[in-house]
């Protein structure tokens, strides 16, 4: 259990960061996708392997690449 929370604890400012980055995507659909992924995985529900594949560019080299991130959840 301590494991688990040690977890939420890191992955939490992780996926506020998303949150608070998806008005930054250009493309009104892939907006629209990725808010729809993260509103499920907030609400604990799971989105389709689709949409999440849809959304991988913007982890690759958009707003939610490792470039766009900061603070103590980045370790080099």
């Amino acid at each position: 259990m301590e494991f688990q929370t040690e977890r939420l604890t890191s992955y939490q400012p992780v996926f506020r960061h998303l949150q608070l980055n998806v008005e930054d995507i250009k493309d009104p659909k892939l907006r629209a996708t990725a808010q729809s992924v993260l509103s499920q995985l907030g609400s604990g529900s799971h989105p389709s392997v689709r949409e999440i594949m849809t959304i991988k560019p913007l982890f690759e080299y958009d707003v939610f690449g490792l470039k766009s991130m900061h603070g103590p959840h980045i370790v080099s």
